[in-house]
């Protein structure tokens, strides 16, 4: 059996492994993967400003609130990636040119739509979509799916696993309340490639690789 070789722990998720640190087999080393994404990430001075809202998101049965440390901007995710193709992503990814700019954290929405709320997130106002189409052009050409619906810059906070009636009323008063709230803002600086641990208790994130704007 595989697993008996595997020297850090590794995650199971319909029959495939997601993350190995390594896996020796013989004198050879089988394929690993690592599921991974490209993302800013939010200053935690600014995290501490979300307690009101994620307690009040949390009081609301059928939705899983995102732990504050895992709250990020997605720039593009790129699923599960061989280790042995990271330095090359690295690569390209350094050749991205952008400026640093000043991103504003406003609003609350949800995706798809009202009607039907399946992500809760906060708005972000930015040169996101610059950034994220920098992203795309420095990796097109490596294989990973260009983004079919268009940009939308955004953290998310909380997901929809199931609403009944009386909690999709509390959802509705939830947006009204935090709708247009502003919740500071900050200088994006850089961006960073980052590697996700799928457990029982949520995601682990960790950084691969950190890029500055200049």
């Amino acid at each position: 059996m595989l697993c008996m070789f595997i020297k850090h722990t590794a995650i199971l998720k319909k029959g495939r492994l997601l993350d190995i640190v390594s896996v020796p087999f013989g004198n050879k080393e089988v394929i690993i993967l690592i599921r991974t994404f490209v993302a800013v990430d939010i200053p935690e001075k600014l995290k501490k400003g979300f307690e009101d809202i994620l307690s009040d998101l949390n009081a609301i049965k059928g939705i899983k609130v995102v732990h504050p440390s895992n709250i990020h901007v997605t720039l593009k995710f790129l699923g599960d990636v061989k280790t042995s193709r990271i330095p090359d992503v690295i690569e390209r990814l350094d050749e991205v040119k952008a400026s640093p700019f000043m991103c504003r954290i406003e609003m609350v929405g949800v995706f798809p739509s009202s009607s039907r709320p399946r992500i809760i997130w906060l708005g972000l106002g930015g040169q996101f979509d610059n950034l994220h189409l920098q992203v795309e052009h420095a990796l097109d050409g490596m294989g990973f799916k260009k983004d079919k619906h268009e940009y939308i810059s955004h953290a998310t906070i909380g997901r929809v696993k199931f609403l009944k009636g009386e909690q999709k009323e509390k959802l509705k008063n939830f947006l009204q309340e935090y709708g247009d709230k502003y919740f500071g803002e900050f200088e994006v600086t850089s961006f960073k490639l980052k590697k996700s641990t799928l457990t029982p208790e949520g995601p682990i994130y960790e950084t691969l690789h950190e890029f500055s704007l200049q």
